[in-house]
């Protein structure tokens, strides 16, 4: 992911699921910034996930634990990341937008076992011209 890299981060339609800047993004809520549990899975750039991604894939609460399963939302976040980190060491390392999946349990409260759901991860620049690295949900699935 270390080639080339979408410039127009700022742009509203800029497929990176958010609008406006990063740091707006992160203090509106648009996006998640989870950069320091990121850094401890591997990652050298801030990393981010979209509400869409985070509600999906992330997300659960423990009145979500006593219906359906335990589970905790900082180890969902971890699997994320650490399979998102595998999909990135095995690809083309000119590639800045990719797909991979991950199985989660929904958050509906009723489902016990888990299902596939298909994350993008894109290397952009951020705000201050340097990599950033979102995941979303993709355009095709969902809104980001």
């Amino acid at each position: 992911m270390s080639g080339h890299f979408d410039d127009a981060s700022n742009n509203g339609g800029n497929g990176f699921g958010y609008a406006g800047s990063r740091t707006g993004a992160i203090a509106s809520g648009q996006l998640f910034d989870v950069s320091d549990v990121a850094h401890d899975a591997g990652f050298k750039w801030p990393v981010a996930f979209t509400r869409c991604a985070w509600n999906e894939c992330v997300k659960w609460r423990d009145e979500d634990s006593a219906k359906q399963v335990f589970q905790s939302e900082k180890i969902r976040m971890i699997d994320i990341l650490r399979v998102c980190a595998y999909t990135i060491r095995m690809a083309d390392p000119e590639e800045n937008r990719m797909n991979f999946e991950i199985a989660r349990i929904p958050r509906d409260g009723e489902s016990t076992e888990a299902s596939l759901v298909t994350l993008q991860i894109v290397a952009h620049l951020g705000d201050e011209g340097k990599p950033v690295l979102t995941i979303l949900l993709p355009p095709a699935i969902g809104n980001a």
